[in-house]
């Protein structure tokens, strides 16, 4: 039997994201909104910052027996991800806002793992399969999702611009309801060598 495995991990943040310590994951799911307290990190951004979201997109594949499957997950990663508790008594009122900002990044995620989903869907609709074609895709898409996101910070200023953050929101709830076929992790199964 012949096994290969690889996997690619996409991850908001800085490179502090990487930590080797063991992983708190919460996966997207509809329903579930962040809370402050999911957000258990040591600070890791700008002096600035009052919060990170750290959610990886991960896209793990299996080789066996002649046979390549994906599969691809979105989660928020709690202990990598940081919010300034202190700013509780700084800020009140405005800290719903933060929040949303930062749920709206864990929701970008989403929006590029469903995208994912669907592009190595159809390179398996391919009669041949090509390993650098499926690499391509994906990085395709982790290229993408880094620019929407930096996009996102720009035109909301991190979440201070309600208007704009507002229209982001309605943007990405409208592109998940148009990729809602493509929620579940299923596996995806390349065409047989």
């Amino acid at each position: 039997m012949k096994t290969l495995a690889f996997v690619v991990v996409l991850t908001l943040g800085l490179a502090d994201c990487f930590a080797q310590e063991e992983e708190v994951n919460i996966p997207w799911t509809p329903g579930f909104k962040l809370k402050w307290k999911d957000f258990q990190g040591s600070k890791n951004g700008p002096s600035w910052a009052l919060a990170t979201t750290c959610a990886s997109i991960d896209v793990k594949s299996s080789y066996v027996d002649d046979s390549l499957t994906f599969r691809v997950t979105n989660n928020f990663i709690a202990n990598l991800s940081f919010f300034d508790h202190t700013a509780i008594d700084r800020f009140g009122d405005s800290l719903p806002d933060l929040l949303s900002h930062e749920q709206l990044h864990f929701d970008i995620a989403e929006l590029h793992t469903r995208i994912m989903r669907k592009s190595l869907l159809e390179v398996t609709s391919w009669d041949t399969f090509d390993l650098e074609l499926y690499e391509s895709k994906i990085e395709s898409v982790y290229d993408l999702r880094n620019k929407m996101d930096s996009l996102y910070d720009r035109e909301t200023a991190n979440g201070l611009l309600k208007t704009n953050q507002e229209e982001w929101g309605n943007k990405i709830q409208s592109l998940l309801l148009e990729l809602e076929t493509f929620y579940e992790s299923n596996e995806i199964a390349a065409p047989k060598q």
